[in-house]
């Protein structure tokens, strides 16, 4: 609360002397009305209105700028005495008004007859320098028509302005001052420089605008409610809003407070924005990885209930199958009775298939490890998977070379990729392109840091993709849970996804899923890879990925994944440009002279995805290095058409240290490698 005090403090500090000016400009706008309704009811009320006014009034003959008549606090302000002033013309005195500013006025008398609020420059009879405001308008004293002109000296208040704004540019937070029209509606009068850094919108762009010339349609209401809740309550607001601005999705707090008159009316709304983007960001990141961690947790407790229920079953089921042997050997066939046993013996090695499946989720199978190769596995298997998946599917196998070997129950490793692939092909019902791909991976402290389910360490990955139906997030959510299925009744046990998470734990390693509604899915699956001294060679630890200078634009539409990317690279000294889809990135280099070094893009984005934006960015800047990144293995975007020759991909999820160094890898790499059409 002390902090959003502070706020509508520096805001309200800040604008003192604007706000000044308003009011200032108010009360001499009413001195003039109130001489000229002095004069319709009486010239001598008027005049003795005329002097007792604290600005400084003269009345000027009009046929020859004659001075006719001047209050005190005219004298005062100019040095002069009554008798140096009456009766001589205004001009005589020239060193009273800066040249420039008395004809503008006079001329603005001319052509108007009326004046407002002119900012002049004036010395005394010493020649001291001052600064005022005038206001001047025609009036008839005596029948004789005069120039009614009032001088106010704003010298002090400019100084004390000018040391107000140096504190109203250089706060944290952006800072704008919204007139309030008669109309009811409201205009940006003012901003600070720290609205155009969070926003990328220059105080030119943006005063004198009306507010809904730049508040988004689905925006527009709830703001001018908080406006107008401000002045009928005469008190701050505050609330939260989200909006896209030209450098990106904006979240602020924001606090608006009213200027009041002293005759009780709102002139001006003071609009403070305190921005909290990073801070929102990096509250969403720890949510989602406390969410990853509640499910593990919750995941984990189911496991237990299954293991201990799946234990005890299990006792029960062999002595259905005990007694069902004994009874089958005492039944003869012919039996009436006998098919009716052969169907209870059926069902318990049904149960006991069930029980296996629940025990894998739990993790208390028996192992029989052995040393594996994941890709001569995923070779074995290809034929057998053909026949499950059927002729309307196709399925492309992509294995890495040298890939590093897991230590793993081979049959248990089968079921993995085998519930895998049904799941793929289930999730296609009319066909489509399966992908089975195996890889080297390494995960690093910051890595697990934001995947609390993963551990730091090498792995072998084995991904299965597929360009089917894809889950929603909700379904992502509970998709390992046991007897969790989307499939109709009596089409799927739910155990399927359950029995691999529990196999993929207990042999040490981890599952990521990456899946989109109408895109298709893509698991891969992480074993631990085994490390023999004697078999192999000791792999040589790579030199740590070097930063740059170069320019790099993201274009990432998870809020939370390009702003923590922006992070690492700003770290490692690069300049990071960002765009939350293609269209905005488009727009930012068409309007972009500088040069772009990097172009680091998701494939699957709204509006306009990565490959089409490649393509129409190279039409603009042909020379330009692309590296893209997805939760898809770069074995589904290749098929997909989206990668050209020598382009690059980075797969999700990644490292700090893989990403860097993947960037420089993308910067190093020679030009024609990248040439459109190429």
């Amino acid at each position: 609360m002390a902090g959003q005090d502070w706020l509508g403090w520096v805001a309200a500090a800040s604008l003192l002397a604007t706000s000044l000016s308003v009011l200032w400009g108010i009360r001499l706008r009413r001195s003039l009305r109130e001489r000229t309704s002095e004069l319709r009811l009486s010239e001598g009320r008027f005049k003795k209105a005329f002097h007792a006014s604290s600005d400084g009034q003269s009345l000027t003959r009009a046929s020859d700028s004659v001075l006719m008549d001047v209050n005190q606090a005219f004298l005062t302000l100019s040095g002069y005495s009554r008798g140096e002033v009456l009766g001589r013309s205004s001009l005589d005195l020239g060193v009273w008004l800066d040249p420039a500013d008395r004809d503008a006025f006079r001329a603005a008398m001319i052509n108007a007859g009326i004046v407002r609020n002119q900012p002049i420059c004036f010395r005394d009879a010493t020649g001291a320098s001052r600064d005022g405001l005038v206001s001047g308008e025609f009036v008839q004293v005596d029948g004789v028509a005069m120039a009614l002109t009032s001088i106010r000296d704003v010298t002090e208040m400019n100084r004390i302005q000018q040391r107000l704004l140096s504190v109203y540019d250089t706060v944290a937070d952006a800072i704008v001052l919204i007139a309030v029209e008669e109309d009811g509606g409201f205009r940006f009068e003012s901003v600070n420089k720290r609205l155009a850094e969070i926003t990328g919108m220059s105080p030119e762009f943006v005063v004198g605008k009306r507010v809904e010339d730049l508040i988004p349609a689905a925006l527009l209401s709830v703001t001018l409610g908080h406006y107008r809740q401000a002045i009928e309550e005469k008190r701050l607001i505050r609330w939260e809003q989200t909006s896209d601005y030209p450098s990106g999705r904006l979240t602020g707090e924001m606090s608006v407070a009213p200027i009041i008159e002293p005759a009780g009316k709102c002139t001006h709304l003071v609009l403070v924005v305190h921005d909290v983007t990073d801070r929102k960001a990096a509250e969403e990141r720890q949510e989602r990885t406390d969410e990853q961690l509640r499910q593990s947790q919750k995941l984990e407790g189911i496991g237990r209930l299954a293991g201990g229920v799946a234990h005890d079953f299990n006792n029960i089921l062999g002595v259905i199958l005990g007694y069902g042997d004994l009874m089958r050997k005492q039944i003869p066939e012919g039996h009436p009775a006998r098919p009716r046993l052969e169907q209870v013996i059926k069902s318990a090695h049904r149960a006991a298939a069930l029980t296996r499946q629940l025990l894998a989720f739990s993790r208390k199978q028996m192992l029989q490890p052995k040393l594996l190769d994941l890709g001569a596995v995923v070779h074995d298997l290809t034929p057998m998977l053909e026949r499950v998946v059927g002729e309307d599917m196709e399925i492309e196998v992509r294995a890495a070379a040298e890939l590093g070997a897991v230590s793993a129950d081979p049959t248990q490793v089968e079921q993995v990729i085998l519930n895998l692939v049904v799941n793929a092909r289930d999730a296609m019902p009319k066909g489509g392109q399966l992908t089975i791909e195996t890889a080297n991976v390494e995960f690093d402290d910051a890595y697990v840091a934001a995947h609390p389910t993963a551990l730091a360490g090498r792995f072998v990955m084995v991904a299965v993709s597929d360009n089917g139906v894809g889950m929603d997030a909700e379904t992502q959510k509970h998709m390992f849970e046991p007897f969790f299925t989307t499939k109709p009744l009596g089409e799927g046990t739910g155990l399927g996804l359950a029995t691999l998470y529990g196999i993929v734990k207990q042999t040490g390693g981890h599952v990521w899923v990456y899946s989109e509604v109408g895109r298709g899915t893509t698991f891969k699956v992480y074993l631990p890879r085994v490390i023999d001294a004697a078999a192999e060679p000791p792999t040589p630890v790579p030199r740590p990925a070097q930063g740059g200078v170069e320019t790099v634009l993201v274009v990432e539409d998870a809020e939370g994944l390009r702003e923590l990317i922006r992070e690492l690279l700003e770290e490692r000294g690069y300049t990071v440009l960002s765009a939350n889809d293609g269209q905005s990135a488009l727009a930012l280099v068409q309007g972009r002279v500088e040069a772009i070094d990097l172009l680091l893009t998701d494939v699957v984005m709204p509006k306009l995805g990565g490959g089409d934006l490649v393509k129409q960015v190279r039409a603009l800047r042909p020379g330009l290095r692309v590296l893209y990144m997805s939760g898809y293995t770069a074995g589904v975007v290749t098929r997909q058409g989206v990668l050209d020759a020598g382009d690059r991909m980075l797969d999700k999820p990644f490292t700090d240290e893989q990403l860097s160094r993947a960037v420089r890898q993308a910067l190093d790499a020679p030009v024609l490698a990248y040439a459109t059409g190429a």
